[in-house]
């Protein structure tokens, strides 16, 4: 999902806003799953950090990446916030329990 650029996973909040109104352009079947994609690909973050945090790797590298994993996420947060409206206040709430789970 990140080397599609349809999410905007850098943390680079200019990034995230100018993707975020570029989002219209966007083909209406994208617009139309972004309920479905988005989730996903939290979920897909939230279970890659579970993984890193109970692992065996040195400190130093799951430290650095847990960091990369919690800025993702917020990136990912803040472009679902962009495009209020857009999605029901279900996945909404859901994307934001999930990034308070990588947070911890």
């Amino acid at each position: 999902m990140e080397s599609t650029e349809l999410i905007p996973l850098s943390g680079d909040v200019a990034k995230i806003t100018r993707r975020a109104e570029e989002f219209k352009d966007l083909h209406e079947a994208l617009q139309r799953n972004l309920q479905t994609y988005l989730p996903l690909t939290m979920e897909a973050l939230a279970g890659v950090h579970q993984k890193i945090k109970s692992s065996v790797v040195p400190d130093a590298t799951r430290q650095m990446t847990l960091a990369a994993l919690r800025r993702k996420s917020r990136s990912l947060i803040i472009f679902a916030g962009i495009l209020k409206y857009r999605m029901s206040p279900d996945i909404y709430s859901y994307l934001a329990r999930l990034d308070v789970e990588i947070a911890l």
